[in-house]
């Protein structure tokens, strides 16, 4: 539609009184087959149905009445419009390689879209990853001038599953997670298991600019290796004494604690939630968000976070689970 349709007489049998000049037949000629229905195609594969149902409406008609084909000829003009069909069907879909072409402007973001309570262990988990039309990357401009702490539980339990352990995932994550900060975020990296074998809890990066500890950070997660209990107090009485001196450093910043562990304190003595209180409350102010990647942890974890809305299961994870996970606590900073 649009050029001209040429149909050879010798070839495909039109009757002779019916030639036109140069034996062709105007586009109006075939427009007129379709035009009735083109208002009601969709896309181009409506079109293509339209157009040949239409074709065929008319052809049955012509060679029942005797006013278009001659008799006998209408299986050869309905194969000619098959292979027409096919021939336009090719070239729509882009040939015999079609490329799919990524647009960066078309992307997407991607955003954890909910959480639900599951099963009788009573725990969140995070559920559904979906595509947020049109919705735009998460903006972490107002962490400029914020300080994140990162507490790790460094214990023998991250090492399993022995043939995937959490610690791996978590190292991915946790990376993934920092390349997104602004240079001037102040990040510190701490970890926490029993004294013995690694002296722990233990400052592996100080609270610097990211653009200056950003390499730092990376090589002390890759270097992470669990062993020992869950002593979860000392590794917050660590934190709250490094908090205090970030008050000192930074009067202006904002101060976050992302904290990741597995499993319960070793110990009723290791039972942290009172140095997390001197944590939250003033004059240090500092908001805690927690991800468990066990049910054991569940009440805990919930007393450990500032908000009991900011907390986060995970059971058996991936990295993509966790990092979905960092990238939720991401998007709460700024709210």
């Amino acid at each position: 539609v649009g050029q001209r349709l040429t149909i050879k007489t010798r070839q495909f049998g039109l009757h002779p009184s019916l030639q036109r000049s140069s034996n062709q037949l105007s586009t109006g000629s075939v427009s007129s087959l379709i035009s009735p229905h083109f208002a009601h195609a969709k896309n181009k594969a409506s079109y293509l149905h339209v157009l040949f149902s239409s074709m065929m409406k008319k052809i049955r008609q012509g060679n029942s009445s005797g006013s278009f084909l001659l008799p006998g000829y209408a299986d050869a003009y309905i194969l000619v419009l098959l292979v027409m069909v096919c021939v336009l069907s090719f070239f729509l879909a882009g040939g015999l390689s079609p490329r799919l072409v990524a647009n960066p402007e078309d992307a997407q973001s991607v955003q954890i879209a909910d959480a639900s309570r599951s099963g009788q262990l009573n725990t969140l988990q995070l559920f559904e990853l979906q595509a947020a039309s049109g919705s735009a990357p998460i903006d972490l401009g107002c962490l400029k001038t914020a300080g994140i702490f990162l507490l790790l539980d460094e214990s023998n339990s991250m090492r399993l599953p022995l043939e995937s352990p959490k610690i791996d995932a978590v190292k991915v994550a946790a990376k993934a997670f920092l390349a997104n900060l602004p240079p001037s975020t102040l990040v510190g990296l701490y970890v926490f298991s029993s004294p013995t074998p690694h002296g722990d809890p233990r400052e592996l990066v100080p609270l610097e600019e990211y653009a200056s500890n950003g390499t730092q950070l990376d090589d002390a997660i890759d270097s992470i290796t669990p062993d020992g209990s869950t002593y979860m107090n000392d590794g917050f009485v660590l934190l709250r004494d490094k908090i205090q001196d970030a008050r000192q450093l930074y009067p202006g910043s904002q101060f976050f604690v992302i904290f990741l562990s597995d499993g319960l304190p070793a110990g009723t003595d290791q039972d942290p939630l009172q140095v997390v209180s001197e944590i939250k409350q003033f004059p240090l102010n500092g908001t805690i968000f927690s991800i468990a990647l066990d049910s054991s942890g569940t009440a805990l974890m919930t007393e450990i976070a500032s908000d009991p809305k900011e907390k986060y299961f995970l059971q058996s994870p991936t990295s993509s689970e966790i990092r979905g996970a960092y990238n939720l606590i991401a998007s709460r900073l700024c709210q």
